[in-house]
């Protein structure tokens, strides 16, 4: 599912199917766009520079309307990656603490500390860096549902914003 949020576009993985994946999946296509915008540039030749934010946690999704059906999701985990986008800084995907602990296995991760959060206080965040090589992520899910930290009913949030600051 992706959606837009003013100057933002919203996606989440897991839904509307679980998957135990769905923070290595969201992370590893924030990673992907970060990589693929950096060869587009603005009119004046200056590089295109995006923030991404990544959250899990649970969230209500269904279908919405009367006469135009529209797929939704809701909840605080669509504003927790929301923030942690608008918190992050250009080129750099930014987590909490939640996504943070179900990738660290397979992503570098870098702690960014405590920081303050609008409208959520003190969270624990992090930057992923990259995925890391030998990464087993890739393989069945089957396989992986024994090995991974699973949250149940908890999908990925994935926010992107083009950065205007930069």
């Amino acid at each position: 599912k992706i959606k837009t949020i003013g100057d933002c576009y919203m996606g989440a993985g897991g839904l509307p199917e679980p998957d135990v994946l769905h923070a290595h999946k969201v992370c590893r296509f924030g990673l992907q766009m970060l990589e693929a915008v950096q060869q587009f540039h603005d009119d004046q030749n200056n590089p295109i520079r995006i923030r991404a934010g990544a959250h899990s946690g649970p969230c209500v999704a269904g279908v919405i309307g009367l006469k135009k059906f529209t797929y939704d999701v809701w909840g605080d985990a669509v504003n927790t990656a929301s923030r942690m986008e608008s918190h992050g800084e250009p080129m750099r995907l930014h987590v909490s603490a939640s996504t943070a602990s179900l990738v660290a296995d397979d992503f570098d991760c870098a702690d960014r500390g405590t920081m303050t959060v609008k409208g959520k206080g003190e969270m624990h965040t992090f930057f992923v860096n990259s995925e890391k090589e030998g990464s087993q992520w890739r393989t069945s899910v089957s396989q992986q549902s024994s090995k991974r930290k699973t949250v149940a009913n908890a999908p990925g949030v994935f926010a992107v914003s083009l950065d205007q600051h930069a």
